[in-house]
């Protein structure tokens, strides 16, 4: 039999890729592990389908065993003091997340077993018809399989011990997966060095930051960060290795150094054990396993000249990150905290300096066309050397700041990270150069973020010379272009600091029109309200400010029941002397507000019934206020008076009186009332009593005094 799908989710994701899943069920049974998910993408009508299903399934799905014996069962699997958190049905298929077992379902009690100390934590799955255990699946996830080989004690020879047990010092040397902390190492040069501690720490901390802010399950996606060189299970295995190695006391060739070594481990001096430095060489890991060559074998960016320098860019960028994710707070300066002290700042190149073929401190370039800029052989070519110019674009996109003549406004962090790993996961190829890069990086901004986000980075992308020939090139550079990258300014929103209601002639309304960014007016700006049969403006001016605010009055003959703009105009233009020409608000005034201009006063009722007494047993007259102003005989003492609704109206100002009446007196708050009814009083047979009425709308419109009744009773 068929089993029914339904639709669990429905997304869209930050780049505008729709996703809708799929949740399989037998007979409102649901299926464990069948979900299919549908990939669509407008932009290219590409459409991708994921995930597994079962073609039928015949299972009763009715248990005989219950979910209390169940628990019991799994208890007793656990082998020792557990207690049951959760108990869920389900048709269960180990096809499904095998695709080499039989294809055969099963009613199962999935039971979630959990103790904190000692920790336990797995799944049961309990044949809900037998009760004989189907599966396993445990509940604690290793974050990464981490190895740290410490180098250290075999320091001369290459000997690389973990989980090792010095009997003399009674130090352990190395630290695998779950193992307690070592301390102070006793062998290193600075004894108070915990390196091993801290690397293992590490690499905690950099497989959580890519799993929780990219989804990344490792530097290989696996889990890990290996090829299968040393360890067959690529899967789940991190191996570092701490002081490898020196090949001699004063061997300064191979330390003070960190490196990823191309094929799955990361290899650490002593005291080069620090968050940035771990996270940039975990970087190059991913970078490795990001780009594939012609074979489809992982490569990375090649590590040589313009390529090179991207990878070690790309690897500063994450290696900020990781520092920041680590401790709340990144300084932007690499190394800043190891034995060698800072390699390079991001934010400021040129305060570093390296030495170049002749022996020259040279600080490091900040733009692509700087005489600064390596163009030798050594350092293959400059990967260390020319990095800083893609860094300082990197720290421009997240920080922000005036550089080279251009002002670059702060994306943060996030979307600075975001953009460069996209780039290297998406657009990066294994030659790409620093052109390249700049073509790269703006299209992964424009996947994920505004055109006004991307003009930003494309701003700081330029103000390095990306987009430029380079020194060595031999070409002449020439002034960033950055005032053509910036997009005119627009109207995003107009709204009221005056407070939701109706508004008569002579009050008040405030207009803040709200731009996209600072503006400076030249003149007055005119503001046009859409007000009836004749539109109102008021107007205003701006300075180097982003809001501007100016006072409508309602005139005679305003009318709108949701009072909106119709437009903005006027000499307006942004810091780069882009003008307005967009003049509608993105958001309007009427979309956050209820404004509502009434000028025109309430007439009166358009019928008066007049009845005997408050009963209404006997109708005297019906008559049209409009018209009649003749005596009503009568022999009611007192008369009930009631008319007809007028729309739009909150107050009725009434009076039944024997003397003449002013509008003044008549606006007193003992004549105001909302019913639409008066009970009269007469006080003396054959003298003249008269009904005067004033109308009140919600706009507080008032209608002239009307007599709407003489009235005498006989």
């Amino acid at each position: 039999m068929m089993a029914l799908a339904q639709v669990s989710a429905m997304t869209v994701d930050s780049v505008g890729v729709e996703h809708v899943t799929y949740q399989q069920s037998y007979d409102d049974v649901p299926v464990f592990g069948g979900q299919v998910k549908m990939h669509y993408n407008p932009e290219d009508d590409r459409r991708t389908i994921t995930g597994k299903s079962l073609d039928t399934i015949s299972v009763d799905t009715i248990p005989t065993v219950s979910a209390d014996a169940a628990g019991s069962i799994a208890q007793e699997l656990a082998g020792q003091t557990v207690s049951v958190r959760n108990s869920t049905l389900y048709v269960f298929n180990e096809y499904l997340i095998n695709k080499n077992k039989p294809d055969q379902s099963v009613l199962v009690w999935e039971i979630e077993v959990y103790n904190r100390e000692p920790l336990v934590h797995d799944y049961y799955y309990i044949n809900a018809l037998t009760g004989e255990s189907v599966y396993q699946i445990a509940g604690i996830y290793d974050a990464v399989n981490r190895l740290v080989y410490d180098c250290s004690y075999g320091a001369y020879t290459g000997d690389c011990y973990i989980d090792a047990l010095d009997g003399t010092t009674g130090y352990t040397y190395g630290r695998s997966e779950g193992q307690a902390a070592r301390g102070a190492n006793p062998n290193f040069f600075i004894t108070s060095d915990t390196d091993t501690d801290d690397l293992y720490d590490l690499l905690g901390q950099v497989y959580n930051y890519y799993t929780t802010t990219f989804g990344r399950d490792g530097a290989n996606n696996a889990g890990g960060m290996g090829d299968g060189t040393y360890y067959g299970a690529t899967t789940t295995t991190t191996l570092t290795y701490l002081d490898y190695y020196y090949s001699s006391y004063n061997d300064y060739t191979s330390c003070p150094n960190a490196f990823f070594d191309g094929v799955g481990t990361l290899r650490f001096c002593e005291g080069l054990v620090t968050n940035d430095i771990a996270g940039h060489e975990y970087a190059h890991a991913v970078n490795y396993f990001s780009i594939l060559d012609e074979t489809g074998a992982p490569a990375g960016l090649a590590y040589t000249n313009e390529t090179g320098a991207l990878n070690e860019a790309n690897s500063d960028v994450f290696g900020e990150a990781l520092e920041y994710y680590a401790t709340g707070t990144n300084d932007w300066l690499m190394g800043a905290d190891s034995v060698i002290g800072t390699l390079r700042d991001m934010a400021d190149p040129t305060t570093v300096t390296y030495v170049d073929d002749n022996g020259a401190s040279v600080p490091y370039p900040d733009r692509y066309n700087s005489e600064q800029f390596y163009c030798g052989t050594g350092d293959s070519g400059g990967v260390h050397y020319n990095s800083s110019v893609v860094n300082k674009a990197a720290y421009l996109m997240a920080e922000g700041g005036s550089f080279n003549g251009c002002t670059v406004t702060a994306l943060g962090r996030a979307k600075e990270e975001a953009i460069f790993y996209r780039a290297q996961t998406t657009y990066f190829t294994t030659t790409t150069d620093f052109n390249g890069a700049y073509t790269a990086l703006l299209a992964a901004c424009a996947d994920l973020y505004s055109d006004e986000d991307c003009q930003e980075v494309e701003k700081a992308l330029r103000a390095v010379e990306l987009d430029q020939a380079g020194y060595c090139s031999g070409e002449t550079g020439t002034t960033p272009d950055c005032i053509s990258v910036d997009s005119a300014p627009t109207v995003l929103a107009v709204t009221s600091t005056t407070a939701n209601g109706y508004y008569k002639k002579g009050t008040t309304v405030d207009i803040d029109v709200t731009f996209s960014e600072t503006v400076t007016s030249t003149g007055d700006v005119t503001v046009t309200l859409e007000t009836g049969s004749t539109d109102r403006t008021c107007t205003f001016t701006i300075a180097d400010a982003t809001t501007g605010t100016c006072d409508y009055t309602v005139q005679a003959g305003d009318t709108s029941a949701d009072l909106a703009v119709k437009s903005i105009t006027g000499t307006i233009v942004d810091s780069s002397g882009d003008s307005l020409t967009v003049t509608t608000p993105t958001t309007n005034l009427s979309a956050g507000k209820q404004i509502v201009i009434d000028t025109t006063k309430p007439t009166v009722p358009t019928k008066l019934k007049i009845y005997s007494s408050k009963k209404k047993t006997k109708r005297i007259k019906t008559i049209n206020p409009d018209t009649y102003t003749k005596i009503v005989k009568g022999k009611s003492l007192h008369p009930y008076m009631a008319w007809s609704a007028v729309s739009g109206v909150t107050k009725y100002y009434v009076k039944f009186t024997d003397k003449k009446m002013s509008r003044a007196k008549l606006l007193n708050s003992r004549y105001k009332q909302t019913s639409r009814n008066r009970t009269g009083k007469v006080k003396q047979i054959g003298k003249k009593y008269y009904l005067y009425m004033l109308l009140q709308d919600q706009a507080k419109n008032r209608s002239k005094v009307k007599t709407l009744l003489t009235y005498k009773a006989e």
